[in-house]
């Protein structure tokens, strides 16, 4: 996905209008339109003044337009997410379990 896309699907998800999103954000609306379109690429400035408001951080912002480079670490980071989502999983059955035959 590229940086415009990944910025407005934020900010629809959000439910932020371009206005709103430019009012609490200090760009243009027709500057961050442009961004979202892909006519644009986001400098720096932008993407740290959109990640807040967007519920995004600024690193998954730089990385996602290529300003910063991702690395083993973001995998890693992943995989132990995966395995705790797991782990916790199977806590709750065996609590739920525990719990059915009280």
């Amino acid at each position: 996905m590229d940086i415009g896309t990944k910025i407005k699907e934020a900010r629809k998800k959000k439910e932020l209008s371009l206005v709103q999103l430019s009012n609490v954000c200090s760009i243009s609306p027709s500057h961050i339109g442009r961004i979202e379109n892909s006519e644009r690429r986001p400098s720096g400035y932008s993407l740290k003044a959109l990640a807040e408001p967007l519920g995004i951080s600024e690193v998954e912002l730089f990385k996602a337009a290529g300003l910063l480079s991702k690395d083993a670490t973001d995998d890693r980071a992943k995989k132990l997410l995966r395995e705790i989502e797991w782990e916790l999983q199977r806590m709750l059955v065996s609590i739920e379990r525990k719990i059915e035959s009280l």
